[in-house]
């Protein structure tokens, strides 16, 4: 039974016409949808991420014109995708009128102005900043500065001006704080300061041996060292110890030199006394007559007359005087 059912199978499906049979009459017939071309794929690439034309240059417009142009001619490329070249054509072509470029016409150049000049001669300087010296690094630092003031500088130039300038700024900083490993013979190159502050430090005699106006001179050179802000720290705190050590030895001499305040004269023991006694004897104002207390008031008179009397018998005579009057 099982070998019949075989058989029967076998027999109906060599038999029956099946879809390929059906079809070889009509023609051939598609076994998978067709793969699209190169072309076709770099054009709808094209359409869907392309950028606006009016961020583009306009050699880069008119190169992007061309190409939408042989895109178009390309028999491989859907209509489809040919309809939206289309609308990126007239994009193109319309910027490139607002231009005053035609499509196949070569973009006029732009003269350049002298600060753009200026900064292609700088970024053509290729050299390393480690391989400079201070001096090389401080000049390009400052022509830096300036052409990034310039308000006639194209974007992608000044950009890399101030790329320049902050590569060439952190090593000028390096070396100033004695990080640098520069490439040359030296170990680590040193500013005209810092020289000039070694030989200071070098040659420097003791504070006590200077004169008024040599310790005035090396104070005010030491200032001007430390306020160039290109020594090393180890270098700037000598210095600074040095001058706190020279201003603390003219402080001294001058407090020598300076007159001394005049001597307050030696108290009279008698007026000191009598004035003494008033005091402590002094009754209450309110509590004496008129006429006492216009004799109290002449004698503390009388005694405040005295100069030999001391600051505090003094300043109780005028309190009591202020109260009697």
């Amino acid at each position: 039974m099982n070998l019949l059912r075989i058989s029967v199978f076998l027999a109906v499906a060599l038999f029956w016409p099946g879809p390929m049979q059906q079809a070889s009459a009509e023609g051939p017939i598609r076994l998978a949808q067709a793969t699209p071309s190169g072309a076709e794929i770099s054009a709808n690439r094209m359409v869907r991420k392309s950028r606006a034309a009016r961020k583009m240059s306009t050699s880069r417009v008119q190169s992007r014109v061309k190409v939408i142009q042989q895109f178009l001619d390309d028999p491989s490329v859907t209509e489809q995708t040919k309809a939206g070249l289309r609308a990126l054509l007239r994009e193109h072509v319309n910027v490139l009128r607002q231009r005053g470029v035609a499509a196949g016409q070569q973009p006029r150049s732009r003269p350049r102005s002298a600060s753009e000049r200026a900064a292609r001669k700088l970024l053509r300087d290729n050299r390393l900043p480690r391989t400079l010296s201070v001096n090389d690094l401080r000049q390009r630092i400052r022509a830096a500065q300036e052409l990034m003031q310039a308000s006639d500088l194209p974007p992608d130039v000044q950009n890399q001006v101030r790329r320049a300038f902050q590569r060439d700024r952190a090593e000028l900083f390096a070396r100033r704080d004695g990080n640098s490993n520069g490439a040359t013979g030296q170990d680590k190159l040193i500013s005209q300061e810092e020289r000039q502050a070694r030989d200071l430090l070098k040659r420097s005699r003791a504070s006590e041996s200077l004169s008024a106006r040599e310790l005035r001179l090396r104070i005010r050179t030491v200032s001007n060292l430390l306020g160039s802000q290109r020594l090393r720290r180890k270098t700037s705190n000598e210095l600074r110890r040095m001058r706190a050590a020279d201003q603390a030895v003219l402080d001294r001499r001058r407090q020598r030199t300076r007159p001394a305040p005049p001597a307050e004269p030696q108290p009279d023991r008698q007026a000191e006394r009598a004035a003494r006694r008033l005091l402590q004897n002094a009754r209450p104002s309110w509590l004496l007559p008129e006429a006492e207390l216009r004799r109290r008031i002449r004698r503390a008179d009388a005694l405040l007359q005295d100069r030999r009397l001391t600051r505090q018998t003094r300043a109780d005579l005028r309190a009591m005087l202020k109260n009697d009057r």
